[in-house]
C-alpha cells in the first residue's frame, strides 16, 4: 500500500541541519513488525507513527532498531506535520497518546511548546563509593537540627545506609536551662543505640559550658570519663544542712581536677553512709556535724 511519509529536520530553520525524525500519519494502527522495517528504511534516529483517534493522536517511536518509550525531537516534528500541512490548524493543542504517558503541542508563534508526561520521583541511594571514587575520603556527616525526635530519626536513617563516622548534636539548642536538656536527651539516646562518633554541644553560653556538657552527657553513658563524678542529693525534710549551697561549694572546689573520681555530697545519715560507701571521696552530714 502507498504510504506518506515525511522526513523534518527539528531544532531548525534551515533544510540539511538539526536533528532529522520521520513522520508517518497512518490512518489505522499498523503491525509492529512493519513499522520497525519501515523506521529500518528510513534509516533515521527516529521514525514517528500517528494514529488519529478522537481527538487525540496516538504517537509511538522506533529507531532502526527498537521502539523506544519517548522521544523529543519526533514528537516536535509530528506536531509540525500536522500543522504544516493542514491536518490540524493551529489554534488547536495536540495530544498525544503514548507508552510513557500524554505529550502535548501548543503553537507559539514561531515555536512550538512540548509538554512531556512527568515520572513520580523515587529516592535512590547514591554509590556507596561515590567519595571515594573522586579520590576523597576525609568524609563525617553530621544531620544535626534543633528539633529533637527530627535529629534522632534522622540519624537512625542515615546509620542502616552509611558507614561513614556520624557527627551528633541539637543544633541552636538554646540557653543552657533548656538546651543542656535537649542535647542530653537527643545526643544521649543515640550515643547508646550505638550511634554517632563525635559530638557537638551547642549552646547559647560559653563555649567551655558546652565543652562540659559533653563530657557529662559521656560520662553519664560511661563512654567517657574525664574530671570527678558529683553525686549530690535533692535535700528534704531529713537534710540538717544546707545541702545546696555545701554541694555548689564541692563542685567549686573539683574543677581544677581532671582525674575521673566519684565524690558524694549527701544532706543525712540516712543516705549518706550508702552512697559514700560506691564513692571516692563522700561528705554524709548530720546534725551539726559531717563525716
Amino acid at each position: 500500500m502507498a504510504q506518506e511519509i515525511f522526513q523534518v529536520d527539528s531544532f531548525s530553520s534551515v533544510p540539511f541541519k538539526g536533528n532529522p525524525a520521520g513522520v508517518c500519519i497512518l490512518p489505522e494502527p499498523a503491525a509492529e513488525e512493519w513499522m520497525q522495517n519501515v523506521a529500518r528504511e528510513m534509516n533515521l534516529s527516529e521514525t514517528a507513527f500517528l494514529v488519529p483517534g478522537d481527538g487525540r493522536y496516538g504517537l509511538r517511536w522506533f529507531t532502526p532498531a527498537v521502539e523506544v518509550d519517548l522521544c523529543g525531537h519526533a514528537t516536535l516534528a509530528s506536531a509540525h506535520i500536522l500543522w504544516e500541512t493542514g491536518v490540524r490548524d493551529r489554534t488547536e493543542n495536540l495530544r498525544f497518546d503514548t507508552r510513557s504517558g500524554e505529550l502535548t503541542a501548543s503553537w507559539e508563534s514561531p515555536l512550538i511548546r512540548l509538554n512531556f508526561p512527568t515520572l513520580p520521583p523515587e529516592p535512590v541511594s547514591p554509590p556507596a563509593d561515590l567519595l571515594e571514587s573522586l579520590d576523597f575520603n576525609l568524609i563525617k556527616v553530621s544531620l544535626k537540627a534543633f528539633d529533637v525526635l527530627t535529629t534522632i530519626e534522622a540519624y537512625r536513617l542515615i546509620a542502616r545506609r552509611i558507614s561513614y563516622p556520624l557527627h551528633l548534636g541539637i543544633t541552636e539548642a538554646g540557653l543552657p536551662k533548656a538546651g543542656v536538656v535537649r542535647s542530653a536527651v537527643g545526643i544521649g539516646i543515640l550515643l547508646y543505640e550505638g550511634i554517632g562518633d563525635t559530638i557537638r554541644v551547642s549552646l547559647s553560653a560559653h563555649p567551655c559550658q558546652e565543652v562540659t556538657t559533653a563530657y557529662e552527657i559521656l560520662k553519664s553513658l560511661d563512654l567517657r570519663q574525664h574530671g570527678p563524678v558529683l553525686v549530690s542529693c535533692p535535700g528534704c525534710g531529713r537534710s540538717e544542712v544546707d545541702i545546696i549551697a555545701l554541694a555548689e561549694s564541692v563542685d567549686d572546689s573539683l574543677k581544677e581536677i581532671t582525674k575521673p573520681i566519684k565524690v558524694a555530697v549527701m544532706g543525712c545519715v540516712v543516705n549518706g553512709p550508702g552512697e559514700a560507701k560506691d564513692a571516692d571521696v563522700g561528705i554524709a552530714c548530720g546534725k551539726g556535724r559531717g563525716a
